[in-house]
């Protein structure tokens, strides 16, 4: 039905327009159904009376419309023209349908209040009040018994409102739909990832724990794939992903892809994963791309979230030194150290390391490393043997050289018997000299003047590691008198005097001979002959001590 005033297209049947609430025309063929019955009265006047002076019909309003607080009105017209004869309607029986035609004149006013109008309506005289008092026959007295005058009760600005209403509602149907074909699924990580800890205390480590199944399960249901299907395809057919032929294939593909790129930047990160102690607090936090997983209609979230480590076992102590065996061999300054493991099942796991294993003295020291070597990540051998569930207290140990036989580096260390031994064998030799050179030389008695004391200063000699100068003088006299008597001083050289390690002191040989005798700065004899010795100490002392001391540490005992 179009508005004469808007020309807005309205259902048919509207009273008012939708758009403006412009009052609508209702003819005939548009009555309702269930009109009221009308009164049998005529709608006409009679044929005598001028047609001017009354109207053929009146304006009828809607019964449904009429105020609740109108006057009782009077069921027959209130007047008729002076002097025109006053027609005698012939009133029907109650509720008795009015049979007359519906043929009201083409003078009848545009818009038809009355289509529900109640039976007994009259029309009015010219100059009587608007009020359709006609009164449907059985009424009473002061009733409304036609109601339908009154004005329409939705004015526009009512109408304005419930639009407004409808619109809004139509807009909040409109969002519900939106957030429903939008709605995102949120997987909370913290479901899926735990944190536990293993190994021994303050070597423990952090372990992720990935529920990856569930994970699965649930985000492929939340975009509406197959779960065995995301499953082959992260498994096996990743490429498949971006391969897919038929429209089915796309769609799922498609799906499909925009899970493996909602995956493709899931991570984590926590804060310590190695030589945890109990009592130490990890967190972990998650690293995800909700714009990509926003296409398979899926929110990751997910807060940091801290762990205290606990449950992790004490480590047994264990001291790799208490296991082995550390000696040394051969002679000092040139011992050498031995170490032997016991068989204990960890200590073969150990290698050892030495900062000098050779040329050792009496009294040095030797510093010895604990090491080994492995392949699985470790940082340390400490970290690698908590693993085991073994503290290692002590990877670093010295030891002292000891319990070795040493060649004498201190004169202090020749006691009595020893320099009884060497000077006895002095004299010997020096017996042996004169009496070979009889003819020549003799000799007055012997009288010991002391020693020189000579170590060796190069740990490495393998000869002379100690040298020691018996030195006895006597008076020697030619036989031919080729010289006076002369006081003569007979170094003889010993070598290598040993403190064995039971404290006793010793020496390799203990013999002498004629040609240990030093010296040859004697009195002369014969042709071209001089006698073994020295006249003079002071060129003793400087070929016997002096020239040597690059090479040793020299002591004068004379």
């Amino acid at each position: 039905m179009i508005c004469p005033k808007c020309n807005a297209n309205n259902p048919e049947g509207s009273r008012f327009c939708m758009t403006c609430g412009t009052l609508l025309s209702n003819d005939a063929s548009q009555a309702p159904t269930n009109q009221a019955p009308q009164s049998d009265a005529p709608t006409s006047a009679p044929t005598d009376a001028p047609a001017s002076d009354a109207p053929t019909s009146a304006p009828a309003n809607d019964a449904t419309q009429a105020p609740t607080n109108q006057a009782p009105q009077n069921s027959a017209p209130t007047s008729a023209p002076t002097g025109a004869p006053q027609p005698t309607p012939t009133q029907a029986p109650n509720n008795t349908p009015n049979d007359a035609p519906n043929n009201a004149p083409n003078s009848a006013p545009k818009y038809n209040f009355g289509n529900n109008q109640p039976n007994g309506a009259g029309n009015a005289a010219p100059g009587s009040s608007f009020n359709n008092s006609s009164a449907a026959p059985g009424a009473a007295p002061g009733s409304n018994p036609n109601p339908a005058l009154a004005k329409p009760a939705i004015e526009p600005a009512k109408i304005a409102i419930i639009a407004g209403i409808a619109f809004a509602a139509l807009v909040l149907i409109a969002v519900v739909i939106f957030l429903i074909v939008n709605r995102k699924t949120k997987i909370d990580l913290n479901d899926y990832y735990t944190v536990t800890f293993e190994g021994y205390d303050s070597y423990g480590k952090a372990k992720v724990n990935v529920k990856d199944t569930k994970l699965l399960k649930d985000t492929a249901k939340a975009a509406g794939v197959d779960y065995r299907d995301l499953e082959s395809y992260f498994e096996n057919e990743i490429g498949a992903l971006f391969g897919a032929g038929s429209s089915k294939q796309t769609k799922e593909a498609k799906k499909l892809r925009n899970l493996f790129y909602a995956y493709k930047d899931l991570d984590y990160h926590i804060s310590k994963e190695e030589n945890l102690k109990n009592g130490d607090k990890v967190t972990i936090t998650y690293k995800f791309d909700n714009e990509a997983a926003k296409k398979a209609k899926i929110k990751f979230v997910g807060k940091s979230k801290t762990f205290e480590v606990k449950g992790l076992k004490e480590a047994k102590e264990y001291n790799p030194f208490d296991h082995i065996t550390v000696s040394f061999d051969g002679m000092s300054p040139n011992a050498s150290l031995n170490l032997e493991k016991d068989t204990d099942e960890n200590i073969n796991s150990f290698t050892f390391e030495y900062d000098k294993s050779y040329g050792l003295k009496l009294g040095d020291k030797v510093k010895i490393t604990a090491n080994c070597y492995y392949s699985d990540g470790s940082k340390s051998v400490e970290e690698y043997f908590a693993k085991q569930g073994l503290k290692v207290t002590e990877l670093e140990k010295e030891y002292t050289v000891e319990n070795v036989d040493a060649y004498v580096t201190d004169p202090a260390d020749l006691d009595d018997k020893i320099l009884n031994n060497m000077k006895s064998g002095a004299r010997d030799a020096i017996s042996s000299y004169f009496a070979s050179y009889k003819s020549y030389i003799k000799r007055g008695g012997y009288k010991y003047e002391g020693y020189y004391f000579l170590s060796s200063k190069n740990s490495s000699s393998w000869y002379n590691n100690n040298i020691i100068y018996i030195i006895y003088s006597c008076t020697v006299k030619s036989k031919d008198k080729d010289f006076k008597p002369t006081k003569v001083y007979f170094p003889v050289q010993f070598s290598n005097a040993i403190k064995y390690k039971d404290g006793t002191v010793g020496m390799e040989d203990l013999s002498a001979d004629q040609y240990d005798i030093k010296g040859s700065s004697g009195p002369s004899y014969g042709w071209f002959s001089k006698v073994k010795g020295y006249k003079k100490t002071g060129l003793m002392k400087n070929e016997l001590l002096t020239t040597q001391k690059s090479n040793y540490n020299v002591f004068n005992k004379m």
